[in-house]
């Protein structure tokens, strides 16, 4: 069962148009600073975050970015 989606460098290399949206550049790093918030307040560190370990989550849920 695959529960991660493609990372957020494949889905820039795959897109007609290789920028994302003002507005979705600022949604996927809202929803990234909230995941390193929740790592950073139960005591873990992300040494590694980079578009490559951001992942989109699969349908349903293609709107969540998840950390890798």
């Amino acid at each position: 069962m695959q529960i991660l989606g493609k990372n957020l460098t494949t889905l820039r290399k795959e897109r007609i148009e290789p920028k994302f949206t003002f507005s979705t550049a600022f949604r996927i790093g809202e929803q990234v600073a909230h995941a390193l918030q929740y790592l950073h307040e139960t005591g873990y560190i992300h040494r590694d975050v980079k578009p490559s370990n951001c992942c989109i989550g699969v349908p349903p849920e293609t709107a969540i970015i998840y950390l890798k």
